[in-house]
Order: C-alpha cells, then sequence, then structure tokens
C-alpha cells in the first residue's frame, strides 16, 4: 500500500480530541493557515475515500503541491509524533518510556540522585503493568547507578539485583512459554475446520503435554496466568466444554477486573478475554453474568479508533448471540441494523473471522425470521469473498445455508445448478465433510428436486407447473426446512 493511503487511513483513525491536539501540536510555531501540514490534513480529512485526484484539486493553488509526497511522508511523522506526545501521559508504555528517557537525561549529566528516584517510579510502573522487557532495562540503569552512586558501596545491593533480574528473566521466559501456548491454540480457533477430529485430536494431545510441563512451573505474573488461563479456556472451547471454558475465562476476567492499570495498558485483551468470557455465559446459561460482562465491554473509554471498533465488534456479536439463543428475533433484526451501520465506520479494522462471524449470525438471524432475501445478501457476502483457511467451518455452513434460502424461495432451477456447484466444490476442497455432504444428499431428495431426480422430466407439471416451483419474488418462504446451523455461537477468539 503507498503512502498516500496509509496517511488516509492514520488521519481518519483518529479520535476528535487527538485531531484537535494535532492542530495545537503542528501550529506551535506557526499560524494554521500557512502550515503545510494543518492544510494537507484537513485536505485528506475532507475525503470520504482517498482519491488523488480529488486530493490535488483542494490544494490547487499551494506551494507545497508540486512536492506532494514529500509532504505527506513529512505529515504522517508529525501525525505520529503528535499521537506519542498526546498519550504520553494516558499511555502506561509511553510514559514508561518517557521516565526512561528522563533517567538517561539525568545520569548523563551526573545528577545520580535525581535519577534514581525517577528510576524508582519507572520501577514502580512497570511492576504494576507486568512490563517484563522494560523492567529488565530499568533494572540494568539501576545497576549503572549503584556503581556510580556515592552515597552507597556496592554489594548487597548488587546480590540483590542481580537476583531480581533472573527473577525477571524467568518470568519473561515463562509468559513467552505460556504465550506461544496460547497463540497455537488461537491459531487452531481461527481455522476451524469443517470436520476436524484427527486433527483436533492430535493438536490437543500435543497441548494436553505441554499443559503437563507448563504446569510443573509456578505461575510468577498476571502476564503468565492470563496467557496459561485464556489458553485453556480456547482448548476447553476447542473440546466443545463450554462449561469448563467459562470457568477459566471467568477466572481470568475477575483478574482482569482486579486492576485497572492493566485493563487501561491492555484494553484490546481485556475485551477479548470478556467477550469470550460473556459468550461461554450466554451459550451456558449464565444470563445474569452475561450481562455483567456485556456491561463492563460496553464501558470501555476507547482511547483509540482501535478499540473503539473493538468494543463495537464484542457487542454486536455478543447481543446476536444473546438474541438468537434465546430467540429474540426482533431484537436480532435490530442488532443487524446496528452492525449495518458500525460497519460502514469500521469494516476496514474488523479481523476477517470476527467479520465472517458477524455476517453469518446476521444472515441466521435473517432467514430465521423468514426474511430469505436479507439473508441471502449476507451469506453472498461471505460467500464471495476471497476464499482463505479462516473460520471454513462458517464458510461451509454459509454455502449450505444459502441453498436452504433457495428452497425456501422455491427458485428450484437455480437451487438444481448450486447443489450440483456446491458438491463439486465440497468434492474437491473437503473430502472430508460428512455433514455438507449429507446435507446435499437430504436436499436433493427434497420436494420438487427429489421427484425430478425420480423420473419426472417428462412433466413440467412436478418440476416447473406446480404451485410455488417459480421463485418468490416477496423474499418469503415454505418455512419448511430449519437453517443448517443455528448460530455461530463459539466465542470470538
Amino acid at each position: 500500500m503507498n503512502i498516500s493511503k496509509d496517511v488516509f487511513k492514520l488521519i481518519k483513525s483518529l479520535t476528535r480530541h487527538e485531531k484537535a491536539y494535532f492542530k495545537r501540536f503542528a501550529t506551535a510555531h506557526s499560524p494554521a493557515n500557512s502550515n503545510n501540514y494543518t492544510i494537507l490534513f484537513d485536505a485528506i480529512d475532507r475525503l470520504a475515500d482517498y482519491d488523488e485526484q480529488e486530493l490535488r484539486k483542494k490544494l490547487a493553488g499551494q506551494s507545497f503541491i508540486r512536492h506532494l509526497p514529500t509532504v505527506k511522508h513529512q505529515l504522517a511523522g508529525q501525525v505520529l509524533s503528535s499521537l506519542a506526545a498526546y498519550n504520553a501521559e494516558s499511555q502506561t508504555s509511553a510514559g514508561l518510556y518517557a521516565l526512561l528517557n528522563s533517567v538517561e537525561n539525568l545520569y548523563r549529566r551526573g545528577l545520580y540522585s535525581f535519577a534514581a528516584k525517577k528510576l524508582a517510579r519507572a520501577r514502580k510502573q512497570a511492576a504494576e503493568r507486568d512490563a517484563g522487557g522494560l523492567l529488565l532495562e530499568i533494572l540494568e540503569w539501576k545497576r549503572k547507578l549503584l556503581l556510580v552512586a556515592p552515597w552507597s558501596v556496592p554489594g548487597d545491593e548488587l546480590n540483590d539485583l542481580h537476583r531480581d533480574i533472573q527473577d525477571t528473566l524467568a518470568s519473561i521466559q515463562g509468559t513467552a512459554d505460556y504465550a506461544s501456548l496460547r497463540d497455537e491454540v488461537f491459531a487452531l480457533t481461527q481455522l476451524r475446520l469443517p470436520d476436524p477430529e484427527q486433527l483436533l485430536d492430535a493438536s490437543l494431545s500435543q497441548f494436553a503435554r505441554q499443559e503437563v510441563i507448563a504446569r510443573q512451573q509456578a505461575v510468577q505474573s498476571f502476564g503468565e496466568e492470563r496467557l496459561r488461563l485464556s489458553a485453556l479456556g480456547l482448548l476447553a472451547q476447542l473440546r466443545g466444554d463450554f462449561n469448563a471454558a467459562r470457568e477459566f475465562h471467568g477466572t481470568s476476567y475477575s483478574r482482569w477486573m482486579k486492576s485497572a492499570t492493566e485493563r487501561h495498558a491492555r484494553y484490546d485483551e481485556f475485551i477479548d478475554e470478556a467477550t469470550r468470557y460473556a459468550a461461554c455465559c450466554a451459550i451456558t446459561g449464565r444470563a445474569g453474568s452475561f450481562s455483567e460482562v456485556l456491561q463492563a465491554i460496553e464501558s470501555v473509554k476507547a482511547d483509540s479508533f482501535t478499540i473503539e471498533a473493538k468494543v463495537f465488534e464484542s457487542t454486536v456479536y455478543l447481543k446476536q448471540l444473546h438474541s438468537l439463543q434465546n430467540g429474540m428475533l426482533a431484537d436480532a433484526r435490530d442488532v443487524c441494523r446496528i452492525l449495518e451501520s458500525g460497519l460502514n465506520t469500521y469494516d476496514s479494522v474488523i479481523r476477517d473471522s470476527h467479520m465472517l462471524t458477524l455476517l453469518y449470525n446476521a444472515g441466521i438471524a435473517h432467514f430465521v425470521s423468514g426474511d430469505f432475501a436479507a439473508s441471502l445478501e449476507y451469506l453472498n457476502r461471505i460467500l464471495n469473498a476471497p476464499p482463505g483457511p479462516i473460520r471454513q467451518d462458517l464458510q461451509d455452513s454459509a454455502r449450505i445455508l444459502r441453498l436452504l434460502v433457495y428452497f425456501e424461495l422455491e427458485d428450484y432451477e437455480l437451487l438444481e445448478t448450486k447443489i450440483r456447484s456446491a458438491s463439486r466444490f465440497f468434492r474437491k476442497h473437503r473430502k472430508h465433510t460428512t455433514f455438507a455432504m449429507h446435507s446435499l444428499r437430504h436436499l436433493k431428495k427434497t420436494g420438487p428436486l427429489g421427484r425430478h431426480h425420480k423420473g419426472n422430466r417428462d412433466s413440467d407439471t412436478m418440476a416447473r407447473g406446480t404451485a410455488g416451483s417459480r421463485p418468490r419474488q416477496d423474499g418469503k418462504g415454505t418455512g419448511r426446512i430449519a437453517p443448517a446451523r443455528p448460530v455461530a455461537r463459539e466465542p470470538l477468539s
């Protein structure tokens, strides 16, 4: 992607407050009406979609238009610098880096006592947010200060420091091990093959062996514990044991709720874990806990465009799940309207696997409500997307459900063509998909299609002339077949 679209997306991702701060940041030493960066910023911000020609029209008469690519690069740097300054206080990591920068400046000027005070503050913050990597850097600065400090003789303090370094390294290694375990499980949840018994059994056995090894290590930090609990919860989900998954994700969620600092530093991870817990609560009938967690997610104060998008996708998914699980079809259709409105804003940052889930559940909501035309629109959006390995189970279920939509619309000619196409697809790409093949055989034997295949091709009475043999134009159908899969209820991973 070229710099033009990168800068456009960067500017569009800013919140209203971040845009206002950039204007003050960029015009600190020059008026806004003569500042190239603010002029270009405003012109790009006014574009609905990036269009180079339209942008140049808006900038007609500006002297810097001859060097527009260069100015775009410089604008990107200015925006990123303003974000760093804007978030220096609100983002814990930014505050820690600022403190370490102060420590280095004070150290270079020989102000060791002052540097030690700043370093103590940095170490406290690093410990609170479980920042192992930064903690190592802080300990290295402490070592330097101990070796030059005039107010003490290094000895026992250095021995204590070296033990702290060893403990920190062990914690980082433990966190890395759990992160590797969790990420391997997560990758499997993203694939979700339609019939993954053999692959799943082998993978679960491998992960179980890793877990036995992991249990022998004492959990030292919140980072290790949250990753371990998340991995175990995902494993339980893959096994279909949502009660066990709820316990693991619930324990992790409780830990997150005890530390506002951790939540603020890692809002994206908190929202993911809270969403998994809420989904498991919905699936296992824990309505009270579900409502509590959903409220916690909705109350997150988004400090960036991506967090704002994550809150949107998680709340929409959970509302879809809750309404469909409880047969609240009017609510499910209302959620579809919220989904469509939000996709206009957040489409570019929603993960592909999550997008498939949201679209599939919307298709299910319209199907069970009898609005087959709307259901078909969502299913086509899934199946017309570029093919890939992500959530093959939902892609295949959408393919089968679309056939049921054609059946309900009584478009039997198109249905027969689509069945042949689907059969070829599954034989070629999903050789072990027994669910799909059984569904196709059942559809071939159903109603007019079944009579057609029994040899009644000589009469249009059965295949074309009967009442209801032509496609329904009102988007309503027969209501004789239930959806292939009631809802994509597995928690967003």
